[in-house]
């Protein structure tokens, strides 16, 4: 009986242990799982690498944010390669006109009559559209940006007096702003800044006609 009672024990032992056996001799290791984890990643990447290569993307547009005073402006989605190559910063400039801060407004006139001095006669063009489309399109970026110009100095009011003279410096550098402007836009565009420039001289309020006396004391000096 005792012989029996051993036996039956021995066998039951071996039954407990043999699911346990099974389960380690299926299992994998870590290390071969973080194998065929690896080495299908590095297929995935090189058929997407060698996808890519295939059928390169075109140049693409990107968004770059511009701080307007204090405020961040709206995203300027500006070009890559192939487009004008400052109109990031030519659009950044334009949002900082209306800045809150006279230091600001100031700095955007200057910085846009440095890029306009040299690079006002392909503002706005691209690489990928016909002559006739890049005229238009030039002409079109320098008309709003005249217009964002003629409203600073329109409805600026910061100034200071020396010597018997009135001082606006945010009204000085827009108005050569829009003088170097004025150089490259077509004879009706540029008529149609005269006339307003002409209507400002009649306003009662002395800070519009000096705002236009400044404006026509530099377009005079390119035109001259």
């Amino acid at each position: 009986m005792a012989k029996n009672a051993s036996m039956e024990q021995e066998l039951l032992a071996g039954i407990d242990h043999e699911p346990q056996r099974q389960q380690q001799t299926d299992k994998p290791s870590v290390q071969t799982v973080l194998e065929e984890i690896q080495g299908e990643s590095s297929r995935v990447r090189n058929q997407k690498r060698r996808a890519a290569q295939a059928h390169p993307k075109p140049p693409k547009r990107v968004k770059v944010e511009a701080a307007t005073g204090d405020r961040a402006s709206q995203a300027l989605e500006v070009v890559g390669e192939g487009w004008w190559p400052v109109e990031a910063a030519a659009l950044a400039l334009n949002q900082q006109l209306f800045s809150e801060q006279w230091e600001a407004r100031h700095g955007a006139g200057a910085g846009l009559r440095a890029i306009l001095t040299q690079h006002g006669s392909t503002a706005g063009m691209s690489n990928f559209r016909s002559p006739l489309e890049n005229r238009a399109a030039n002409q079109a970026w320098l008309a709003d940006t005249c217009a964002r110009l003629l409203c600073v100095i329109t409805l600026d009011r910061f100034g200071d007096f020396s010597a018997n003279q009135a001082i606006a410096p945010v009204k000085e550098t827009c108005a050569q702003a829009l003088g170097v402007i004025s150089k490259h836009l077509e004879s009706t565009r540029a008529n149609l800044v005269m006339e307003h420039l002409i209507e400002l001289l009649s306003q009662p309020s002395w800070q519009l006609r000096h705002s236009a006396v400044l404006c026509l004391k530099y377009l005079s000096l390119i035109h001259i």
